[in-house]
């Protein structure tokens, strides 16, 4: 019942700080996914506390069984009524299809347009690599090895907005608390070179 009654809030406040690759709805293109994603029966619509306040079943181990861990994704931690719920967007590239989680519940799905060959996917990092309340020195330890830069944000985010960024992902704090989590693609030009890390990923 939880994820009925956040759906539509979290869908205004997750556009606030900007989406991931999608398209118009629609449903998914390998067969390996029926019956992970007709998960929404028919209910009547709780109320947000009421929403809030109940439990819900975690499907991304479903998902994970059937299609793997995601090629790109998208984290952001929203505030809803003083609790703050998790958004993720998995992207699966290869199959053009994206899947929306509320805490860990389906919540939607959509398709994407497909990418040319020679895209490099960033399969070096996890969604799960990413909790309520890291710091930006958390996400440095979790993700040792991997060489990001810091970015001032404070024109663009409220507080003392940072950002880390570099191997092909971007991670927003504000005043030192994770904000977002989005790795990407990076998709090669004309001449067959990709993009520079930094320049792929800085808002």
């Amino acid at each position: 019942m939880r994820l009925v009654g956040l759906v539509a809030v979290l869908a205004v406040g997750t556009s606030a700080c900007g989406g991931s690759n999608g398209g118009d709805g629609g449903g998914v293109v390998d067969d390996r996914a029926d019956g992970v994603l007709d998960r929404a029966p028919a209910v009547d619509v709780p109320s947000l506390d009421e929403a809030l306040a109940s439990d819900v079943d975690d499907q991304r181990d479903d998902v994970r069984r059937v299609l793997g861990g995601p090629d790109a994704f998208r984290v952001a931690f929203v505030p809803v009524t003083g609790v703050v719920v998790r958004h993720e967007t998995w992207d699966y590239l290869e199959l053009e299809t994206r899947i929306d989680f509320v805490d860990g519940a389906i919540a939607l799905t959509a398709d994407l347009e497909p990418l040319p060959d020679g895209s490099w996917f960033p399969h070096h990092v996890d969604p799960s690599d990413f909790v309520q309340g890291m710091s930006a020195a958390d996400v440095g330890e979790q993700l040792a090895g991997i060489e990001l830069q810091e970015l001032d944000l404070s024109e663009v985010v409220d507080g003392d907005g940072t950002a880390l960024v570099g191997g092909q992902l971007l991670v927003t704090f504000s005043d030192d608390v994770i904000v977002t989590a989005e790795s990407f693609p990076l998709v090669p030009d004309p001449t067959g070179m990709h993009a520079d890390l930094v320049e792929a990923v800085t808002p």
